[in-house]
């Protein structure tokens, strides 16, 4: 089951990201330019350009009873950018979240 609590650790990535990158091009960025192994469990935080757009990136284990497991969230509000950084400064310095 994902979830995300105070056991995980979460990094996050200093740069803008392109939101339409797929699970496999952010794996590859956790592993070649933040110097982390995806399948240790931990989250790490991607955010575009306009900070009104995250994804966070975690490597979970099923085993699907088909073929495919799609998972959709959504979210009709977003906040705007302001808070997000406003968010993100706070657990940064708080030491929730570790730059990289």
């Amino acid at each position: 089951m994902f979830s995300l609590n105070e056991s995980n650790r979460y990094y996050l990535y200093p740069y803008p990201t392109d939101m339409r990158k797929s699970f496999y091009t952010l794996s590859g960025i956790v592993t070649n330019q933040m110097g982390k192994n995806v399948r240790d469990g931990d989250a790490f935080i991607f955010i575009n350009a306009n900070c009104t757009c995250m994804k966070i990136l975690q490597y979970l284990h099923y085993h699907p009873l088909s073929n495919r497991v799609e998972i959709t969230l959504g979210i009709t509000n977003p906040p705007s950018g302001r808070i997000v950084k406003r968010l993100l400064a706070d657990a940064v310095t708080k030491g929730m979240i570790e730059v990289l």
